[in-house]
């Protein structure tokens, strides 16, 4: 980390690895899912400004149509890149532009995450269900290839 940032703890550690390697884009209701109680919205806010005013998290609003506060969404910012690709982990897809992606393609990240979230919440407490993979084919480099399917009547 830079010489700006504070060392963070274990808990904002794991919130940081889990955006950079299996979310991509977050909001406060899917880090207050993943990592607090119901009813901990507020302190899973407070730890993702910390992250984001340590500059390991960007946060910008989601563009609304309705009065009143705008939904904020988080990525890892270049400093959080920096920091945790140091650490040999693996990044889910790549660092955000410099300039902010359309409003389709983070709602549309938005929804993946969502189910990706369930999925995992899903796997926690039903230990028949195994997440093997949490990246959606759509955000990888891998070429789809057809199947044969057959069916029997």
């Amino acid at each position: 980390m830079g010489k700006q940032e504070k060392a963070i703890s274990e808990k904002e550690h794991a919130i940081l690895e889990a955006i950079y390697t299996m979310y991509r884009y977050v909001t406060v209701e899917h880090i207050t899912r993943l990592f607090f109680s119901q009813t901990s919205k507020n302190y899973a806010g407070a730890y993702l400004k910390r992250l984001a005013d340590a500059h390991l998290l960007e946060r910008f609003a989601l563009p609304a149509t309705k009065r009143g506060n705008p939904q904020l969404v988080y990525t890892v910012s270049w400093n959080g890149f920096t920091y945790l690709r140091s650490l040999d982990l693996t990044p889910y897809g790549f660092v955000r532009p410099p300039t902010q992606p359309s409003y389709f393609h983070i709602a549309h990240s938005l929804c993946l995450t969502e189910v990706l979230v369930t999925a995992s919440l899903l796997s926690r407490e039903e230990p028949r269900v195994v997440l093997y993979s949490a990246k959606p084919d759509c955000c990888s480099n891998i070429l789809l290839q057809p199947y044969k399917m057959e069916a029997s009547l």
